[in-house]
């Protein structure tokens, strides 16, 4: 079973089209899903390069987040199976980020972190597009201020801007 999949995978990535490549930039909205009892959520950007195909897509991204609950944030990760539809002249996009993984820096630390995604986009006819996304983490950087700490899971949902290129 496990062949099977692995290798209807790899036909679909292999017969797919390239639709395009894009840059966002990205920001999460404020939550209460922090490690106090401040709310000390605060400013935070991200960058995301995306290639999409037909069916699958990937992307790379990173996120910062200055003095997040006393301490900067920076993860970096990626989409390693994403499925995409496009629609309505390929201006409309749906999107499944069904595994991500990366890791996290805080302080001198560092932690993985997996997890998955969903999303729209609307595509201009200019090659500029806005859209919103959500998804869950599981992240292990809690070990920055707990050395028994054994992960916590974030939902999270993004505005994002970005280009056509």
């Amino acid at each position: 079973m496990k062949t099977l999949l692995i290798i209807c995978f790899i036909s679909i990535n292999l017969t797919a089209q390239d639709k395009r490549f894009t840059l966002s930039a990205q920001s999460e909205l404020a939550d209460k899903n922090t490690h106090n009892k401040g709310f000390d959520y605060g400013f935070n950007i991200g960058a995301e390069l995306n290639y999409q195909r037909t069916v699958m897509y990937n992307n790379a991204e990173v996120y910062v987040f200055p003095g997040l609950n006393g301490l900067d944030y920076f993860h970096l990760e990626g989409t390693l199976i994403g499925f995409n539809h496009h629609s309505f002249n390929e201006r409309w996009r749906y999107y499944l980020g069904l595994l991500k993984g990366g890791f996290i820096v805080r302080e001198k630390t560092f932690g993985p972190m997996v997890g998955f995604d969903f999303g729209i986009e609307f595509y201009f006819k200019n090659g500029l597009f806005i859209g919103g996304e959500s998804g869950y983490d599981w992240k292990m950087d809690d070990k920055a201020w707990d050395v028994n700490g054994t992960g916590h899971g974030v939902w999270f949902t993004a505005f994002k801007i970005g280009i056509t290129l």
